[in-house]
């Protein structure tokens, strides 16, 4: 009895593919820590630098509201990069949240022997795809938000400069 026990116990292991449980929990992990990564973005900051921007802009505005120097125009366009920015974020979150269900539905169907081999094959390698595009999205995002930021420094002491200038006058 209890060696019918066991042996039925294996078989059921074996049906219920722990190699893609196995798979599937990595994939998982994968994507938590890189989501984990990801979400320590400070979109307070951005934000913040957005309000800045316009308060600077707006202060020059007050000063010398016909002035259009590449420096204005290049400090309008980081705000605008920085709202696409904070837009994107919340896509990428959508994305990342998405994923995880799906990669959640994917171990009780594979736990509950709903697919076949053929059929979970197929639907792991969606999601493996899946996981690999959002990951260059965060990657691809991060490069670009940090590239923002420099820009914003740089662009930030000149408008800084400029109202200092421009004040005296």
């Amino acid at each position: 009895m209890v060696a019918g026990i066991m042996v039925l116990s294996s078989c059921s292991q074996e049906k219920k593919r722990p190699d893609y449980l196995t798979k599937i929990d990595s994939l998982t992990t994968v994507l938590a820590n890189d989501a984990s990564a990801f979400q320590t973005i400070d979109t307070t900051l951005i934000s913040s630098k957005i309000k800045n921007i316009e308060s600077q802009l707006a202060n020059l505005d007050l000063i010398d509201s016909s002035l259009r120097i590449p420096e204005r125009i290049n400090y309008s366009e980081i705000s605008k990069s920085f709202k696409l920015f904070l837009e994107e974020n919340n896509q990428i979150i959508e994305e990342i949240n998405f994923s995880k269900k799906q990669l959640s539905n994917l171990r009780i169907d594979t736990e509950n022997e709903l697919l076949n081999s053929d059929d979970l094959k197929l639907y792991f390698e969606q999601e493996c795809e899946a996981v690999a595009i959002l990951q260059h999205k965060m990657e691809l995002y991060q490069k670009k938000i940090n590239s923002q930021l420099d820009n914003y420094e740089v662009f930030n002491s000149k408008i800084g400069y400029l109202l200092d200038s421009l004040s005296k006058n």
